[in-house]
């Protein structure tokens, strides 16, 4: 982490993935500055979102020694691997003044939990501008779990108290905090499809099947019904 001042204000830039927060992260994803062809990226409104200052100032700043940080401190983010899912997940996470040990099994997470997570994914471009989001929603329970009868017991599973947790997953390090998201996301979509989706798919098959030979309007009919649940 860098200090530095900014138009008078003093502020603090990371300068590499292991030091910026998952807020930060999540604030360069919809930009679409981490795609972008080299020519046509925007090194000014990375920093400013690094650093958490107004990207009209730096823009209109005639500090050179300001323009030498933005580009040399923007660095990192074009350069350093951003393959957050091959880390490996931590077996806790220290969050809101407690630890919590990360699950394992996600069968045994609720339904409201995988729906407000299918949820969240399904309303993003790119779902790791949500990854803070869906770990919270994860270990929200765990993190609001109380004594009973001398155990720990989890608590039901309560969106808005999600949300208030969230707020201390932002604070973390991406490269923590990615790779429980990934984990929970991609174990949801393996097995979180269930029986009637896999009965839908069985069905569809034999309807293509017999529809090569007999090319029915009934099976067009089946087959505009079956394809939005598919």
């Amino acid at each position: 982490m860098v200090g530095l001042t900014v138009n008078g204000v003093h502020t603090y830039c990371p300068d590499r993935w292991a030091l910026t927060s998952t807020d930060i992260f999540q604030k360069i994803i919809p930009t679409g500055e981490l795609d972008k062809d080299p020519r046509d990226r925007d090194p000014v409104k990375l920093f400013a979102i690094l650093t958490g200052t107004s990207y009209e100032g730096l823009r209109d700043s005639e500090d050179y020694n300001l323009e030498a940080a933005v580009y040399a401190l923007t660095k990192f983010v074009y350069e350093e691997s951003r393959d957050f899912a091959s880390l490996p997940i931590p077996l806790s996470l220290r969050v809101g003044g407690k630890t919590l040990e990360i699950p394992r099994d996600v069968g045994k997470l609720t339904i409201g939990q995988n729906a407000h997570v299918r949820r969240a994914a399904a309303g993003v471009k790119d779902a790791a501008a949500v990854m803070s989001l869906i770990v919270a929603i994860y270990l929200q329970p765990l993190f609001d779990a109380g004594a009973r009868d001398g155990k720990m017991v989890k608590a039901p599973f309560d969106f808005d108290r999600a949300l208030e947790l969230e707020k201390d997953i932002l604070l973390l390090p991406i490269v923590n905090i990615y790779p429980i998201g990934f984990f929970f996301l991609s174990r949801l979509k393996k097995f979180g499809a269930g029986p009637w989706h896999n009965s839908l798919r069985t069905i569809q098959r034999k309807i293509q099947d017999v529809h090569l030979s007999l090319r029915s309007p009934r099976l067009h009919a089946w087959m505009d019904f079956l394809r939005p649940h598919l």
